[in-house]
């Protein structure tokens, strides 16, 4: 008896051995995989990395005009932020116009039309949404020389993050396949935008709405929505997919 329990010890700690193994070798897959993906993604950018009319270059001036105000455009090369001073559409005298048209309280009106926007805080990007300074200044903190190299190594992080969400709860085989599309499909731009930003909010939101957390899915669909317009077409298959599983009517709120 004793003999038996003995080799039944001993064949559960081989097949323990040899899981463990089998786990060690697929994590090196996941990281060659996730390295070689960042560094053909970097590849892709290099084209345009520390040239001073990227759309990094952009968004460099503006987080920099947004964190320390106007005048510090000035201190960067030669025409990389001169669309800061180019002349807008909208100033804040049409915009306070506009408000004052439609009826806004005048303290709205006189507060958009006392607003300098030459100072700290007030600088808004021209073309992209209020929530895309956030990823703007977290590369910030980077020398200002090497900005956009940050800024290429920051999108290809967050493409690991994405195929390790991927692996983790799909399969090791769909985050592969997305892998290699994102490579093909955005080999000269993902490390270059912030596209990467919004899609890793959507993918989430998309993870957490299988798993029935509409509260949270719902925020960060929300979130990437204020980043890029696409994520809305998600918005009506969460609806439904949340009143199949609560089970109301469509007239009721829950």
């Amino acid at each position: 008896m004793s003999t038996d329990t003995e080799m039944q010890v001993n064949n559960d700690s081989v097949v323990s051995r040899s899981g463990n193994r089998e786990n060690h070798l697929l994590y090196l897959l996941d990281g060659i995989i996730i390295v070689a993906m960042g560094v053909l993604m970097f590849c892709g950018a290099s084209w345009q990395i520390l040239k001073p009319g990227t759309d990094v270059a952009k968004y460099q001036c503006y987080a920099s005009v947004f964190l320390h105000g106007v005048h510090v455009a000035k201190t960067y090369p030669q025409h990389q932020c001169d669309f800061i001073f180019d002349p807008q559409t909208y100033t804040n005298a049409k915009i306070a116009t506009t408000l004052h048209k439609y009826g806004a309280p005048s303290f709205l009106v006189d507060f958009v039309k006392q607003q300098n926007v030459s100072q700290r805080f007030r600088a808004l990007p021209h073309e992209y949404p209020l929530l895309t300074l956030i990823p703007f200044l977290l590369v910030l903190v980077s020398p200002q020389h090497w900005y956009q190299v940050a800024f290429a190594i920051l999108m290809a992080l967050l493409a690991g993050g994405m195929y390790f969400l991927l692996a983790r709860f799909k399969s090791r085989t769909v985050a592969i396949i997305g892998a290699a599309l994102l490579v093909i499909g955005g080999w000269a731009t993902a490390a270059g935008r912030f596209d990467l930003v919004p899609s890793l909010l959507t993918l989430v939101a998309v993870i957490l709405a299988e798993r029935k957390h509409w509260t949270w899915a719902f925020v960060l669909l929300a979130l990437a929505f204020l980043m890029k317009f696409y994520p809305v077409t998600l918005l009506i298959p969460f609806l439904l997919g949340q009143q199949m599983e609560s089970h109301t009517k469509w007239n009721t709120w829950s």
